[in-house]
């Protein structure tokens, strides 16, 4: 009866170390170098504006693609945790470097296709920034994102926040795939400054979000709002169709 027990004990350890290798299997890997120019772009489509959108990428994607704009990674079915916007898609896109963005943007065409963005989207928000290493980005169809657009009131502060949280959410079973200093923000409507930071974040269960709201952050919630004046938060999935055209 002991060895029966110890046989089924072992088999349910083997099936979940083969369950965790599987899923570990499906994490795709995005290299980046340094100097790598990235943007992370958020629409929101005119009720009206699909017709216009199709045209906007038409004319632009070409001239952007002869400079290396490239589409890395989208997460789909964003749903708002915080704040009043309601993005579609939440997108993450390079350039090999600020120049190649530059050329494109003195090419003599742009002006007129980016004035045409209103026509297409109700707003868009792309935050840019410069790779100062290079870098690794994993991500996982099977495990549940959020993305936070944040904008700081204390650098210091929000630093230390940083530090603090990065322990907790290994508690909660999350991990920051990707951390980064806004350096450009464009947006379509009037309003405050844009975010001065983007952080995605990686978690292994999809109530992962919950769970560290409710169980977790009140451990740094002085940290988190003495370093943030206001954000945005965002739960979402990766775009499978493009991971799996990638391979």
């Amino acid at each position: 009866m002991k060895l029966f027990i110890n046989l089924i004990i072992s088999l349910v350890a083997t099936v979940g170390l083969a369950t965790t290798a599987a899923a570990e299997s499906d994490t795709y890997s995005i290299k980046f170098k340094k100097g790598q120019r990235l943007a992370v772009i958020a629409p929101k489509l005119r009720v009206d504006g699909q017709d216009a959108q199709n045209q906007y990428f038409q004319s632009v994607f070409p001239l952007a693609n002869k400079e290396g704009f490239k589409l890395e990674m989208s997460w789909v079915n964003p749903e708002t945790q915080s704040g009043e916007f309601y993005p579609d898609v939440i997108s993450l896109y390079s350039w090999p470097s600020a120049e190649a963005e530059q050329r494109f943007e003195s090419n003599p065409e742009w002006p007129a296709l980016k004035q045409t963005r209103s026509e297409a989207w109700e707003e868009l928000k792309i935050m840019s920034f410069t790779l100062k290493r290079s870098y690794k980005l994993k991500v996982n169809p099977s495990k549940t994102y959020t993305i936070f657009f944040g904008k700081i009131s204390d650098f210091e502060a929000y630093d230390n926040y940083l530090k603090a949280v990065k322990p907790i959410l290994k508690q909660a079973k999350g991990r920051i795939a990707l951390k980064a200093e806004v350096e450009t923000y464009e947006y379509l409507s009037d309003g405050p400054r844009g975010p001065e930071v983007v952080v995605i974040t990686e978690w292994q269960e999809p109530d992962g979000p919950d769970r560290y709201i409710n169980q977790y952050f009140n451990q740094v919630r002085d940290k988190f709002y003495e370093g943030i004046e206001d954000f945005e938060w965002f739960r979402a999935s990766v775009n499978v169709d493009h991971l799996l055209a990638q391979k």
